[in-house]
């Protein structure tokens, strides 16, 4: 069920970032307004972008903090050391992609 909802996360960010243009992006731009730098010239695309990046960083975040927290403090998943250390080491870097999410959703917001 993971993977699906991984894929289809894949699928749903290709989609947006072809269709927004941001692949063949100029590099600079003469005005700075989100609007213009990301290729958004419509208010609710605008605001649908926000609003799933917020759901993308706190379901990455709780999901995340449980995974670690369960896995080091409660040594909740029975499995082999190696793949709970793959999980670890798989749930640090999400963290870390969150972080450059929440980097840009600042950028999206302001």
């Amino acid at each position: 069920a993971w993977f699906l909802i991984s894929v289809l996360h894949f699928l749903l960010a290709l989609r947006l970032y072809t269709s927004l243009n941001l692949i063949n992006r100029p590099i600079m731009n003469v005005s700075f307004t989100n609007y213009t730098e990301y290729g958004i010239h419509n208010q609710a695309v605008h605001y649908c972008l926000i609003s799933y990046n917020i759901f993308i960083i706190l379901s990455s975040f709780l999901g995340d903090t449980i995974i670690i927290v369960a896995s080091t403090k409660y040594d909740a998943f029975k499995l082999h050391k190696f793949i709970v250390t793959i999980m670890q080491h798989m749930a640090v870097c999400d963290l870390l992609n969150s972080f450059n999410t929440a980097l840009f959703l600042v950028t999206l917001i302001s």
